[in-house]
């Protein structure tokens, strides 16, 4: 069995099979399998602002009203952090799940992951989600309330399960 070396602090090493999952988009496209198997759920993935055709990932907005959000990148290099998005049908309804690339330069980065949808499950346009990114982006990695007068629902989970499969059974009991 893997472990990390001892930390100072701590008698016992912690394995690694116990830290929480990164935000990636293949731990993404995983979570995504895992609930097809788990439940009837069709999902695909939704791209809002990514002209590559071959790409299902979108990305964070870096400027947003002429303003520019150091947030929106993945590290310092430069690279933009990428936004996984999927549109997801289980009995009919639609709902939307959105999660942000960890920063690989911050241990202490971490967005929770997004369950998007409107209260009468019906689908989301792009622009919406889009503007999602740039709010979230904004508040600085927050990702937006519950607006009741628009009749939209946000469920927020955070990173902090060791498995796809957990996460998985987690977003479908919330569904």
């Amino acid at each position: 069995e893997e472990t990390l070396p001892m930390l100072p602090a701590t008698s016992q090493p912690l394995p690694l099979r116990d830290l929480p999952l990164k935000a990636t988009p293949l731990v993404f496209q995983e979570i995504l399998e895992k609930m097809a198997a788990y439940a009837p759920v069709i999902y695909r993935p939704v791209r809002v602002n990514n002209v590559d055709p071959s790409s299902m990932i979108s990305y964070f907005p870096i400027r947003v009203h002429n303003r520019y959000y150091s947030w929106a990148f993945k590290d310092k290099s430069g690279m933009r952090r990428a936004a996984m998005i999927a549109e997801i049908c289980l009995f009919e309804k639609m709902f939307y799940l959105i999660d942000a690339e960890t920063r690989m330069d911050d241990e202490n980065d971490c967005c929770s992951m997004l369950l998007h949808y409107r209260m009468d499950f019906r689908v989301v346009s792009h622009a919406r989600l889009a503007q999602i990114l740039a709010d979230c982006v904004k508040a600085g990695g927050q990702w937006p309330k519950s607006q009741e007068f628009d009749f939209i629902q946000n469920r927020l989970y955070s990173h902090n399960l060791n498995s796809a499969s957990k996460y998985a059974l987690r977003l479908l009991k919330g569904i």
